[in-house]
C-alpha cells in the first residue's frame, strides 16, 4: 500500500509537469502574440486596442504617426473612449458600444483638434480628419473581451474635395496656383507646397507661381535646388515622383524644424502634353506612406481639368466676342448674361433681358426649346428665327436671330443659349437692288424676243411678197412654206415674250398656237384636237421642235384633211421615261417611205430629229387606224421654272 508520502511525491510532480506545459503553452501564446503585435506595429494602417472598461491598450506606429504622438505611453492606460468629453460630444462612444455588443462597424468621419483633446497628448496643435471600422475581439466562447479600432485617415478626400470647390469659382491660373497651396498648406502635415507651371520658355525652365515653405532640417529654406530637379524630372518624365526620408522616428525631444519624412511631385497632364507640376512635402510618415501620392496626383487631375475648361473658355470668349454678327447669351427666361462687342455696339449696353431687344421672343419656351431640340438632334445645331429688333429710341429693323442651345453646366445649374442677331437690312436693300436689276435685264430680254419675232414676221412677209408676184406655182409654193417656217420661229420667241419665265417654252401653248395659226392660214374649215401635256423645253429645243410640228402639220392639213371638214388633225404631245413625243395624226395616206428624194419636209424633219436626239417614226393609214407621224424625243424635258414672287 503507497504511503502518502509517496503519493504527496507523485502529486507534486504531476502538478510540475502541468506546471512546466502551462509555462510552455504561455511562452508560445506570449511568442505569437508578441509576433502578432509586432506584425501590427509596422502595418501602414492606424491601429488601437480598446479593453472592456473602453481604456486604450494599444497603438500601432501608424495610429503614432497618424496622431503625432511621442510615444504609446502617452495614451496607453490614460485614455479612456467611454468617457472621454469629445468621444462622448461626437457620438463617437455609441459607436463603441455597438462594438462591444458584438457589431462590425464603420463610422462617420471625424475632425479632432489634439489640442483641444480631454487629455495632453503631448502633441503640438494638430486637426486630424478621419474614419473607422471597430471590430469586436472574442474568446474561445464568443464573449467580446477588446475591441480593435481601424483608423483610415481621410484628409486627402478633404483637401481634394476643398481644391475640386474653389477651383469651379475661378478661371485665373495664378489664383487656382495660389488656392491650390493655400489648401495644401492648411494641414498641419504639410511642410511644404509649390505649384510650378511650364510657360513654355526658352529651356522650358519651370516657372514658380505659388509656394509656402516651412523650414525643416532636410529642407532649409536657402536651398532648394534639389527640388528643382525633383519638380523637373516630374515634368520631363510625365510621371509621379516620390522621395521617402529615413525610416527612423524623429527623438522625443522637439527638433529645431519638423522633419521631411517624404516629397511628391504629380505632372498635370492636360490633353497637350504636361503643363506644370504640384509637389508636396510631408513631416507625416503616415500621410507619406497612405496618403501623399494620390493626394497629390489628384489634384494635379483637378488643376488640369481646371486648365482644359479654363482654355476651353478662353477660346470660347475669344470667338463670342470676335464674332462678326451681335450675339447674345441668355438663360431659358429670357434673361440675357452676355454680350459681345458687336451686339453692345448695336443695342449701347448689354441688354438685361429679351424683353427689350425682340418682339414676341422673350424666352426660351417649350415650344422654342423642343424646335431647337429637333434641330440639334437632325445636326442642324443653329436654328434660325425671324424677328423684328428693337433699338433705343423706337427704332427696329428686320433681322435673323440664329438660336443654338448650350449644354446644362453643372455649376451655374441653367439651360443657356447663344443667340446670334443676324442684321437683314443691307441683305434686304442688296435683293432689293438684286430684284431690281434683274427686272431690268427681263424687260431687255423680252423686248429682244419681241423685236426678233417682229424682224421674222417682216422676213415671213417679205416672202409672201414675193411668193405672191411668181407665177411659176412650184416656186410660189417653196416660198409659201419657207414663210411658214419663218412664222413657226418667230412664234417661240412671241411664245417667250409674252410668257411668265423667259428660260423656257411651254410646248403644250406652242404647240396648240402654231397649230391653230396654220390652220387658220390654209384650212379655215378643218377640225383639229389636241392632247398636250404640260412639257417645258429650252429655247435652243423649242425651234427645232416648232419646225418639225409645221411640217407635220401642215402635211396633215394638205393631205389628211378634205374641203367638208368632215374629219380632223389630232395634234398631242406625251411624255415618257426617257423624253417626250411629238405626234400628228390624220386620215390622209400618210408620210411615203423611204422618203423620195427632194422632199425638203421629211429631210428637215429627221434632222432636226436628230439633232433633239430623237427619232422620227410613220404609221400608213389602214381600216384599222389613221396615219400618224411621230417624233420619239430622247431628251429630258427642261425643268419647270420656279413661280415668281
Amino acid at each position: 500500500m503507497q504511503s502518502d508520502a509517496s503519493r504527496t511525491l507523485t502529486a507534486d510532480a504531476a502538478l510540475r509537469a502541468r506546471v512546466a506545459e502551462l509555462e510552455r503553452e504561455l511562452a508560445a501564446t506570449q511568442a505569437e502574440r508578441d509576433f502578432l503585435y509586432a506584425s501590427l506595429e509596422h502595418v501602414p494602417v492606424g491601429l488601437e486596442m480598446y479593453d472592456q472598461d473602453g481604456v486604450a491598450l494599444w497603438l500601432n506606429r501608424a495610429m503614432l504617426e497618424f496622431t503625432g504622438l511621442p510615444s504609446a505611453e502617452v495614451a496607453v492606460g490614460r485614455f479612456n473612449i467611454l468617457t472621454d468629453p469629445f468621444s462622448v460630444a461626437t457620438g463617437m462612444v455609441d459607436y463603441y458600444r455597438r462594438a462591444y455588443a458584438g457589431e462590425v462597424v464603420h463610422t462617420r468621419e471625424f475632425a479632432i483638434d489634439l489640442e483641444l483633446a480631454a487629455i495632453d497628448w503631448g502633441a503640438s496643435s494638430k486637426l486630424i480628419r478621419f474614419r473607422m471600422v471597430l471590430c469586436p475581439q472574442r474568446d474561445a466562447d464568443g464573449r467580446v473581451l477588446r475591441v480593435l479600432a481601424v483608423m483610415f485617415e481621410v484628409t486627402q478626400h478633404h483637401v481634394a474635395r476643398r481644391v475640386a470647390e474653389r477651383l469651379l469659382a475661378t478661371h485665373d491660373d495664378d489664383e487656382a496656383s495660389r488656392l491650390i497651396v493655400e489648401e495644401l498648406t492648411r494641414e498641419h502635415d504639410i511642410l511644404h507646397a509649390r505649384v510650378w507651371r511650364d510657360p513654355g520658355a526658352e529651356g522650358g525652365a519651370l516657372a514658380q507661381h505659388a509656394q509656402r515653405l516651412r523650414a525643416t532640417e532636410e529642407n532649409p529654406p536657402t536651398a532648394h535646388g534639389v527640388a528643382d530637379d525633383f519638380a523637373r524630372r516630374a515634368r520631363d518624365t510625365a510621371q509621379t515622383q516620390t522621395w521617402m526620408g529615413a525610416e527612423e522616428r524623429a527623438p522625443t525631444s522637439e527638433p529645431t524644424h519638423p522633419t521631411l519624412h517624404a516629397r511628391v511631385a504629380a505632372p498635370i497632364r492636360a490633353p497637350h502634353g504636361v503643363v506644370g507640376v504640384i509637389e508636396v512635402g510631408t513631416s507625416s510618415r503616415y500621410l507619406a506612406t497612405q496618403a501623399l501620392p494620390a493626394m497629390v496626383e489628384r489634384i494635379a487631375e483637378l488643376y488640369a481639368e481646371f486648365y482644359t475648361r479654363t482654355r476651353a473658355q478662353q477660346r470660347f470668349e475669344r470667338l463670342f466676342q470676335r464674332s462678326p454678327d451681335p450675339t447674345l447669351v441668355i438663360d431659358a427666361a429670357g434673361v440675357v448674361h452676355a454680350a459681345n462687342e458687336r451686339a453692345r455696339a448695336l443695342f449701347g449696353e448689354t441688354p438685361a433681358s429679351l424683353d427689350a431687344v425682340f418682339e414676341g421672343f422673350t424666352a426660351l419656351d417649350p415650344r422654342h426649346l423642343a424646335t431647337f431640340e429637333e434641330g440639334r438632334d437632325a445636326h442642324r445645331p443653329v436654328v434660325w428665327l425671324a424677328q423684328n429688333v428693337a433699338l433705343a429710341g423706337g427704332a427696329s429693323f428686320p433681322a435673323e436671330v440664329g438660336v443654338s442651345l448650350l449644354d446644362a453646366d453643372a455649376h451655374e445649374g441653367a439651360r443657356r443659349a447663344v443667340l446670334a442677331v443676324r442684321d437683314l437690312r443691307e441683305r434686304a436693300a442688296f435683293e432689293a437692288e438684286l430684284r431690281r436689276s434683274l427686272a431690268e435685264k427681263e424687260t431687255l430680254l423680252r423686248e429682244v424676243h419681241h423685236r426678233v419675232k417682229n424682224n421674222l414676221q417682216i422676213v415671213s412677209s417679205l416672202v409672201n411678197m414675193q411668193a405672191d408676184r411668181l407665177a411659176d406655182p412650184g416656186a410660189r409654193a417653196a416660198l409659201l412654206d419657207c414663210a411658214d417656217r419663218v412664222r413657226a420661229m418667230s412664234l417661240v420667241h412671241q411664245v417667250l415674250y409674252g410668257g411668265e419665265h423667259l428660260g423656257s417654252v411651254p410646248l403644250a401653248d406652242y404647240a396648240r398656237s402654231l397649230a391653230e395659226q396654220l390652220r387658220d392660214s390654209l384650212a379655215p374649215h378643218c377640225a383639229m384636237t389636241f392632247d398636250l401635256a404640260e412639257v417645258q423645253v429650252s429655247l435652243e429645243d423649242a425651234v427645232p421642235c416648232g419646225l418639225i410640228l409645221n411640217e407635220l402639220i401642215t402635211n396633215a392639213i394638205k393631205h389628211g384633211c378634205n374641203a367638208e371638214g368632215a374629219s380632223a388633225i389630232d395634234v398631242a404631245v406625251t411624255t415618257h421615261a426617257d423624253g417626250y413625243t411629238l405626234c400628228v395624226e390624220d386620215d390622209g395616206p400618210g408620210f411615203a417611205l423611204p422618203v423620195p428624194r427632194g422632199s425638203l419636209g421629211v429631210q428637215l424633219i429627221q434632222a432636226l430629229s436628230r439633232q433633239l436626239g430623237g427619232k422620227f417614226a410613220t404609221t400608213p393609214r389602214s381600216d384599222a387606224q389613221r396615219a400618224a407621224a411621230r417624233v420619239v424625243v430622247q431628251r429630258r424635258p427642261a425643268s419647270a421654272p420656279p413661280a415668281s414672287h
